[in-house]
């Protein structure tokens, strides 16, 4: 499971974050959906984009993490 996590700040979601596994799950059950025809095309297109969207913050806050981490391992190294 994914540690980097995206604070939601809903109600309701435990611990308040959301997790790529999380996002990847709500992925397929929107597929699965689709697919059911419990929902049109349009607003499985539309799901899939926002999920999409926080999946590449999600990727993104990860890569700064491990940036930041970089910095303060060569700063620690270097004696400053």
């Amino acid at each position: 499971m994914s540690e980097t996590t995206a604070h939601a700040g809903r109600p309701g979601n435990g611990d308040t974050t959301v997790r790529a596994d999380d996002l990847v799950t709500l992925q397929l059950t929107t597929l699965q959906r689709f697919r059911a025809g419990e929902i049109d095309e349009h607003a499985a297109m539309t799901e899939i984009a926002l999920v999409n969207s926080l999946l590449k913050g999600i990727g993104l806050t990860s890569v700064q993490e491990e940036l930041q981490h970089i910095k303060d391992l060569l700063q620690a190294s270097s004696g400053g």
